[in-house]
C-alpha cells in the first residue's frame, strides 16, 4: 500500500514538473512574441512617420468653459 502511495505521489511530482516545464516554454514563447511584435509596432509607426513630430503652439484648442473649469 505505501508503494502505491509512493507511486502515485512520485506520478504527481513528474506531472507537474512537466506543467511547469510546459508553462516555463509558454511565458518564454509569449515573450519572444511580443518582443517581435512591439519590434514591428515601432518600424510600422517609423515607416508611417505616426507621431515623428509634435509641435506645440500657446494657442488654446479647447472651449473657454474647459479652461475655467480646469483653471
Amino acid at each position: 500500500m505505501k508503494d502505491k502511495k509512493a507511486k502515485k505521489e512520485n506520478n504527481k511530482q513528474a506531472d507537474m514538473k512537466e506543467f511547469m516545464t510546459a508553462l516555463y516554454k509558454l511565458i518564454i514563447a509569449k515573450t519572444e512574441s511580443l518582443e517581435l511584435e512591439s519590434k514591428l509596432n515601432k518600424q510600422f509607426i517609423k515607416d508611417r512617420g505616426i507621431g515623428a513630430e509634435i509641435e506645440a503652439d500657446s494657442n488654446q484648442n479647447w472651449p473657454d468653459e474647459f479652461s475655467e473649469e480646469w483653471g
